[in-house]
């Protein structure tokens, strides 16, 4: 039996270390890959023999096992995929230096970059989800802040992570925030960031702003986070959890242009 599972991934597997091999850079769009009708004793297989992988590392690839749908979903690292991440963490640490959250260890809050979560409920048995950045409390056994990232990743994948996220994390997670670029048929890039907040029966509220092309308004648009959400709903003592702590938009966007024009490509304008 374990040749003949070895015989099943090999085809998987040598498609993924095909994905691998390719380049990384922005302008080639080699940064998603997916299959779908896997069951999880496969996936398993997969992932095993992925993290034996070399180039799986280096690439600072994320994996992730969606036992509802069957699929697994694959991200490359790059600065595009990256950039929500690196926008929300300039914003948590000078929330820090501002003492919005606090300095107390035992109440601490860690950051991650593709930590693995195995989910295992009713909804989604034996799946494993790799975000592209997330709030851990340290009380906690699931991110209560999770930032998902895609450029040729497909949205309705992306809704599929936060299907996991609001299904199979015993109501910890209270925040979900997708960065999703696109080309245009004029081969320009479009992006846009959806903001999803959970309650204890699911998502409460639901947003979208436009990052490119850039929104014909004078108002300066934000996106607000509450201090008990960053904490997961369980706030240390000392500060006040309905406290709001600012997002803004148009740093996003200037980071995204940056990094777009740095990449040989056009921001989407009107």
């Amino acid at each position: 039996m374990a040749e003949l599972s070895v015989v099943n991934i090999a085809p998987r597997v040598n498609a993924i270390d095909a994905f691998l091999e390719r380049s990384d850079a922005v302008s080639d769009c080699n940064d998603y890959f997916f299959r779908d009708k896997i069951c999880s004793r496969e996936a398993e297989k997969i992932k095993e023999a992925l993290l034996k992988n070399p180039m799986f590392q280096s690439s600072r690839a994320r994996f992730t096992y969606d036992s509802r749908h069957m699929e697994i979903r694959i991200t490359r690292d790059n600065p595009l995929i990256n950039v929500t991440s690196l926008w929300f963490d300039i914003h948590r640490a000078r929330w820090h230096e501002e003492g919005k959250l606090t300095p107390i260890l035992s109440d601490a809050i860690t950051t991650f970059c593709g930590v693995e979560s195995k989910h295992s409920t009713s909804a989604y048995p034996e799946t494993i989800t790799s975000p592209n950045y997330c709030i851990l409390p340290w009380s906690k056994t699931y991110p209560s802040i999770v930032i998902e990232s895609a450029f040729t990743q497909p949205l309705a994948h992306l809704e599929h992570q936060k299907e996991i996220w609001k299904l199979a994390t015993n109501g910890e997670t209270k925040v979900v925030i997708f960065g999703k670029f696109s080309k245009s048929p004029r081969g320009t890039i479009m992006g846009d960031v959806y903001f999803h907040r959970m309650n204890d029966n699911g998502i409460a509220t639901s947003s979208k702003y436009g990052i490119f092309p850039t929104p014909k308004t004078e108002t300066p648009q934000f996106i607000r986070v509450s201090v008990g959400e960053i904490y997961g709903g369980t706030c240390p003592r000392s500060l006040d959890p309905d406290a709001e702590l600012m997002l803004s938009i148009s740093k996003l966007r200037s980071m995204c242009q940056k990094i777009i024009r740095g990449s040989g490509m056009i921001p989407d304008e009107i």
